[in-house]
C-alpha cells in the first residue's frame, strides 16, 4: 500500500513537471485586453441609477486591477529581456519567477498559454542549467582523477623491460 502511494506522488510530480515542458500557445486576446479604451455606456440595461453606479464602479475597479497587471507584466518583460541578454542563471530564475507571478502563463480552454518571452527565458534557463550540471559532473570526474596516484618519477626498468615508477601522493 505504501509503494502505491509513493508511486502516485512520483507520477503526480512528473505530470506537473510535464506541464512546464508542454508546448504552450500564445496568450489569448482576453489576457491582453487591459481596458485601455473609453468607459462603456452603463446606461444600457435595467436597474436604475444605483445599478448604473454599481456597474461603473465595478468597471473602474476591474480596469485598475488590469492596469496593475499590465505594469507587473511590463516590469517582468523588461527583467526577462535583461536576464536573457545576460544569460545568467540566477537572474533568469528570478525573471521567470516574476513572469509567473505576473500571470504570464496559464490555461484557456484546457490548453496552456504563455508569453513568448517567458517561453524563451525558460528554454534558455533549461539549457544553461543543463550546461552547468554537465560542467559540475566534469569537475567531479577531474577531482576523482586528481585523487588517483600519479607516476612521479621513473626509477628504471628490469631485463624484461618492466618499468618501475615512484608514485606521487
Amino acid at each position: 500500500a505504501m509503494q502505491a502511494v509513493g508511486a502516485k506522488k512520483k507520477k503526480g510530480r512528473k505530470e506537473e513537471e510535464g506541464k512546464e515542458d508542454e508546448e504552450a500557445d500564445p496568450p489569448p486576446d482576453e489576457e491582453l485586453d487591459y481596458l485601455d479604451g473609453d468607459e462603456p455606456d452603463h446606461s444600457l440595461g435595467e436597474g436604475g441609477r444605483a445599478m448604473q453606479r454599481q456597474r461603473a464602479k465595478e468597471w473602474v475597479e476591474r480596469r485598475g486591477r488590469l492596469q496593475e497587471l499590465k505594469k507587473k507584466r511590463d516590469a517582468a518583460l523588461a527583467r526577462l529581456r535583461d536576464a536573457t541578454a545576460a544569460k545568467d542563471v540566477a537572474s533568469l530564475q528570478e525573471a521567470v519567477r516574476l513572469g509567473v507571478a505576473a500571470r504570464m502563463q496559464g490555461r484557456s480552454g484546457g490548453r496552456p498559454w504563455r508569453f513568448q518571452e517567458l517561453t524563451a527565458a525558460m528554454a534558455l534557463l533549461a539549457r544553461l542549467s543543463a550546461r552547468e550540471q554537465q560542467a559540475a559532473q566534469q569537475r567531479a570526474q577531474l577531482a576523482e582523477l586528481a585523487a588517483l596516484p600519479l607516476r612521479a618519477e621513473a626509477l628504471g626498468a628490469d631485463r624484461q623491460r618492466n618499468r618501475y615508477w615512484l608514485l606521487g601522493d
